[in-house]
């Protein structure tokens, strides 16, 4: 959505469909995991680890954001998909970062929301911590 629509929409008082923007942040967290997944059988020791659990939290988060989609619209969600390209590992964890922030960002706009707001909470908890794995995946 535009942000001038957005400014003029909470300038007026009036708050936009939770299920707007879900869709992408689904897909964007089912990526990501896949990505996850791909890099976790490339590496060893505690990296694979981290990539695991990773992948595991995005998945997590996908199937929360589906949930309330689902929840608040009655319909099944079909979030399509985003590649990410395993470039080199670290290029690849750089974007994963960014993006990653940017769903948290989304969460917590939404964590104010009477009634699907402690999901967003809990899906910004766990983006938080994806961005501490990742910062400690690129330390290793």
């Amino acid at each position: 959505m535009d942000e001038q629509v957005k400014i003029w929409q909470r300038v007026r008082g009036e708050t936009p469909s939770v299920t707007e923007g879900l869709p992408g942040l689904a897909a964007g967290c089912l990526a990501r995991a896949a990505l996850y997944s791909t890099l976790s059988r490339q590496m060893q020791g505690p990296g694979k680890s981290i990539l695991q659990q990773l992948q595991e939290n995005e998945q997590r988060c996908a199937r929360c954001i589906k949930g309330v989609f689902r929840i608040a619209d009655g319909t099944q969600m079909n979030p399509g998909t985003v590649p990410l390209s395993p470039d080199k590992m670290e290029v690849a964890l750089r974007k994963c970062y960014g993006q990653t922030l940017k769903t948290l960002s989304a969460c917590n706009a939404r964590t104010f929301h009477g009634e699907y707001g402690p999901v967003f909470t809990d899906i910004a908890a766990r983006q938080r911590e994806n961005c501490c794995k990742l910062a400690e995946l690129m330390g290793l």
